[in-house]
């Protein structure tokens, strides 16, 4: 299933940047403004946010919150991942997800609004890809099981997040693979 693409789609769209020459990729993250009312702050992210009514349908919310969050305009997509169920934070109705994928022949120039993202970090796709970085933990207070979870030094990619970068691995074949220079991002 598909979200609709028209304005009546409610829901939310992120952008994942893949960047750089085939053997030596890199996705971008976001570290969130550590803010107090939020229940997402200073968690790692991709650029993307919530439908706004301007907006023409769910690419249009990715590429706009981009632009807003790290100053950046993207080009048309590579790929689309499967979209995901999320919960508004408010008021907790369910809402669609819906991600992007973006390939950039490089690193582009980023001019995070720091409101928005108190860091930028571009890891490589060869440790997101490894199965060896993927680990399952308690995260107490949060969740009552056990939640996926891949580190970058102390920043913690987990939840939605680290859904998606599941759901990236298994759309770029390197589950198990780990020949991440043979990846097909046009697929």
């Amino acid at each position: 299933m598909s979200p609709p693409r028209d304005s009546s789609w409610h829901g939310a769209a992120v952008a994942i940047l893949i960047a750089g020459p085939p053997g030596a990729q890199e996705v971008l993250f976001i570290e969130r403004a550590h803010r107090p009312l939020d229940p997402w702050s200073g968690d790692m992210a991709f650029p993307g946010g919530f439908r706004d009514p301007r907006d023409d349908d769910a690419l249009a919310t990715a590429q706009r919150e981009t632009l807003e969050e790290v100053g950046l305009r993207l080009p048309a997509p590579s790929r689309r991942l499967p979209w995901r169920w999320a919960f508004h934070p408010r008021d907790r109705r369910p809402l669609r997800l819906v991600p992007f994928v973006f390939h950039l022949a490089q690193r582009p120039a980023l001019d995070p609004e720091p409101t928005e993202v108190s860091a930028t970090v571009w890891i490589p796709l060869a440790h997101l890809i490894a199965a060896r970085r993927r680990q399952w933990l308690w995260i107490r207070g949060i969740l009552p099981w056990p939640a996926p979870v891949r580190w970058w030094g102390d920043r913690r990619i987990w939840g939605l997040t680290g859904a998606m970068v599941d759901d990236l691995v298994r759309a770029l074949g390197g589950a198990g693979r780990g020949a991440h220079d043979r990846l097909d991002l046009h697929r």
